[in-house]
């Protein structure tokens, strides 16, 4: 079965890219192996981390003892393959998909956005960007800012009622990964200590 190819996925990247990314950069960027940096020190450790356990959850829809409990959890098409994440840390998206397309052939497509932070932090930087293609319409956050049937709760620990006025005006729709913030703070803990250990020894 062909597997997506790394020029097909510079090209998405450059579609994507937000800083004017060449396909000679998106190129190198799509060979490259991934390192443990920037969930570690990067700009937005924590938000690295979530999206690798955002990554995870949309691995494991069909796995019925998948560790996830997942308010409004998106529906896995009869060709979806995988989630990556995105090599590109200045994309306008988070997370890339795999599919296969009736010939066998697979590639990558835009994913959703994954956001970790208070809700207002949260609202805003969505909203800044609203109007622009790149950017998904779907995001992955916390469970306590998603209702049910994926649009966003106010409540006193949510969205205030300006907010997701705003976002639904917006056709923004939400997936809530119960427990993402603090997942995500102990998978940097953890990576932060493994990391700490080896390079001590």
């Amino acid at each position: 079965m062909a597997q997506a190819s790394q020029h097909q996925l510079a090209e998405l990247l450059v579609k994507l890219s937000t800083n004017g990314l060449t396909q000679e950069t998106a190129l190198f960027v799509a060979a490259e192996e991934c390192t443990i940096s920037p969930f570690i020190s990067g700009a937005h450790p924590h938000g690295k981390c979530a999206e690798l356990i955002s990554m995870s959850m949309r691995n494991n829809l069909r796995n019925p003892a998948s560790p996830w409990v997942v308010v409004n959890p998106p529906n896995a098409p009869p060709n979806y393959v995988g989630c990556y994440l995105n090599p590109d840390p200045t994309s306008a998206r988070d997370l890339l998909y795999e599919i296969q397309l009736p010939s066998d052939k697979r590639i990558f497509v835009p994913g959703a956005q994954v956001k970790v932070g208070n809700p207002a932090y949260v609202a805003k930087s969505l909203l800044r960007h609203a109007h622009d293609p790149r950017y998904s319409k779907i995001c992955d956050v916390d469970a306590r800012l998603v209702n049910p049937n994926g649009s966003p709760r106010v409540a006193a620990n949510a969205f205030t009622k300006g907010q997701a006025a705003a976002l639904n005006k917006a056709g923004f729709r939400f997936v809530g990964i119960e427990y993402l913030e603090q997942d995500a703070k102990r998978v940097h803990a953890g990576l932060k200590g493994v990391y700490e250990h080896h390079t001590v020894e």
